[in-house]
């Protein structure tokens, strides 16, 4: 048996038979049942998103089956009145409301990452240190000495490392510079607002 991880699948969402339409194949009446069907891109068979739909009638009468696209242009005035106007269900959409609901859970998660962090540093132990990402994409330290409500007094890391799982290699504390900087905290809290802060936490004292 194969199972589809991902892909297409037509459903029908709407069928009715409605009264005194003609088939014109076999012109009997009231037999001509009209279904609205819509193809759907699935993962797993659980519906992502609908893409197509169209209008199919079929004469249980004659089995003759057909579109409005298959008519002649007076056959198509005809049946153009019979059309389903039923919107597709939102149950087709369950895919992309999980996708989207996930999307903002991460985004709200991430934010609530960050104001805790945030609160740790401003409200904690004022000698932190913070490892974050730099602007050329490499990882690095500073070690924060004193904070107030609109700066921080720190030393930086002189040293800066390719990826984030070796930055223990330059956490040394000789590896800080012997001027303390002071700067802006609006600095500190855009690291944090644009997702650069990997870890905060406080400096051992020896």
């Amino acid at each position: 048996m194969i199972v589809y991880i991902f892909g297409t699948y037509k459903t029908s969402f709407h069928s009715y038979r409605p009264k005194d339409i003609k088939c014109y194949n076999c012109n009997a009446t009231n037999q001509i049942v009209i279904e609205k069907r819509v193809s759907v891109f699935h993962l797993m068979y659980m519906p992502i998103l609908p893409f197509r739909t169209k209008n199919v009638f079929t004469c249980k009468s004659c089995n003759n089956e057909f579109e409005l696209k298959d008519l002649k242009p007076e056959q198509k005035i005809y049946y153009q009145n019979y059309l389903s106007k039923k919107r597709i269900p939102i149950w087709l959409f369950t895919g992309s409301l999980i996708i989207l609901s996930g999307i903002c859970w991460l985004v709200f998660n991430q934010i609530g990452k960050n104001e805790e962090k945030l609160n740790r540093l401003t409200n904690g132990n004022q000698k932190q240190i913070i490892e974050f990402e730099t602007d050329n994409g490499k990882y690095t330290t500073l070690r924060t000495i004193r904070i107030t409500s609109d700066s921080v007094w720190l030393n930086y890391n002189e040293y800066e490392i390719e990826k984030y799982d070796y930055i223990y290699r330059i956490g040394g504390s000789g590896n800080y510079s012997t001027d303390t900087t002071k700067v802006d905290i609006q600095i500190i809290k855009d690291l944090f607002e644009k997702g650069k802060v990997n870890e905060i936490y406080p400096v051992k004292e020896i």
